[in-house]
This record gives C-alpha cells, structure tokens and sequence, in this order.
C-alpha cells in the first residue's frame, strides 16, 4: 500500500511539474550574432529561419535576464522595425520571428510581441494562421495573443469589440485544410474573450 501511495504522489508531482515550463539554456553569444544578421535585413528569411533555430522550440529561454540580458535588450532595439514591416501588410515572415521571439521576450516585450502580431492578423489572416501553426509551441498564450490589441485601447469596450469580431470574421473566412485546426483554436479563442 505504501509503494502505490509512494508512485500516485510521484505521479501527481510530475503531472504539477509538468505544467510549468523548464527554461531552456541558449548559447547567447550565438544568439546574439545571429540576430545580428537578421537585424541587418528583417526581411531576410534564410537568416530568419537560422536565427529561430537557435531559440528554444518551447518554453522560455533561461539567462534572459542574466547572460541574456545584453542579447535580449539588442533584440528589443529592433522591435519598432519588426512593428514597422508587419503594420499593414501582416509579413508572414516578420510574423515568424516575433512569435519566436516570444521565447526570449521578458513580459513588456512580450506584450508587445503580442499586440504586434495580433494587428497583423485584419493584414493577412492566412499567413498569420500558418505561422501560428508552425510555431504554436512557442506560443504561451493564444488568448493574450488574439487579445492584445495593435493600439491600446483599455478603456475602449466599443473598439475591443470591434476588433474582436474583425479577427474573428477574417480567420473565419480563411479556407485551408492544413490551417483547419489552429483555425478552430482560434476562433474557440476569440468567442471566449
């Protein structure tokens, strides 16, 4: 009786674990000439899709704000730029890399992320939809994605709604089989916020 009592509360301790993410080590110095080139050119997908190589394929990176720190704050210099070639067009390659940034991202650039790659969705619902597909595990909150408002609006019901219903009929509206799953998630998403 003590062996299973021993094995239910080893059981029940890996399943508390498990919902929280383990950080994964980076080599930052790495990290940082990679981006480096990325920064040269954001439109650049070879040097983008290298540089997400790099991040954690889930959870957070661990050093963000140790041996990080200088990488991170580099990478944050450029978010303007990264806001700049998504904003009316919804670059699915611009999409890519801020959702990978998330893995990097302290909370402020986090919500930023966010507010960035939830105004390009009206842009380009498809492309949004397929990068979200493909880096779904580096996402940690599709509700604070599909949520967080291009302009802050926090006292604006009326504009939150609008806004709402626009990502909600423009992901509705995207017809692809490959997409059908994420595009269901979202949607679930957008009718419970």
């Amino acid at each position: 009786m003590k062996k299973w009592t021993m094995v239910i509360l080893l059981v029940g301790l890996a399943y508390g674990l498990g919902g929280q993410a383990a950080e994964t080590p980076l080599n930052w110095p790495g990290v940082e000439t990679a981006w480096k080139t990325v920064a040269a050119n954001l439109s650049d997908t070879a040097a983008i899709d290298q540089f997400l190589t790099l991040l954690p394929a889930t959870g957070k990176a661990a050093g963000i704000a140790g041996e990080g720190a200088a990488t991170v704050a580099l990478i944050g210099q450029s978010i303007s730029a990264l806001d700049n070639l998504i904003a009316g067009t919804g670059e699915p390659s611009a999409v890519r890399l801020c959702l990978g940034l998330l893995t990097l991202a302290p909370a402020e650039m986090e919500t930023r992320l966010y507010r960035i790659v939830g105004g390009a969705i009206p842009y380009n619902p498809r492309g949004f939809l397929s990068e979200l597909n493909l880096q779904r595990p580096r996402v940690p909150s599709l509700e604070d994605l599909l949520g967080s408002y291009r302009f802050d609006m926090p006292g604006d019901k009326a504009g939150q709604q609008i806004e709402k219903k626009l990502r909600y009929n423009v992901i509705d509206a995207v017809e692809d089989k490959a997409l059908k799953d994420i595009k269901a998630e979202c949607l679930k998403v957008l009718k419970k916020l």
